[in-house]
């Protein structure tokens, strides 16, 4: 399986377009937010459906040191 953080271009780039169209954007103006924030707020999804949950993978796979694997995280 290969490594979730380089499997998802499409759905952060629906992101990106959806705050980019978004005419209320400036009430994001300093704020860092991740593809799992954009997501959640416009509802976009990766092109299989999916949401890829990249900052829980991150906290519970890549820091532990656990084995690579996507599943329960898309």
């Amino acid at each position: 399986m290969s490594d979730p953080r380089l499997r998802f271009p499409h759905y952060v780039g629906r992101g990106v377009a959806a705050l980019a169209a978004d005419p209320g954007a400036a009430r994001f103006s300093g704020q860092t937010l991740s593809s799992a924030d954009l997501a959640a707020t416009y509802g976009v999804t990766d092109t299989d459906g999916t949401r890829p949950d990249f900052p829980r993978y991150f906290a519970e796979v890549m820091a532990p040191g656990r084995p690579a694997g996507d599943e329960g995280y898309r």
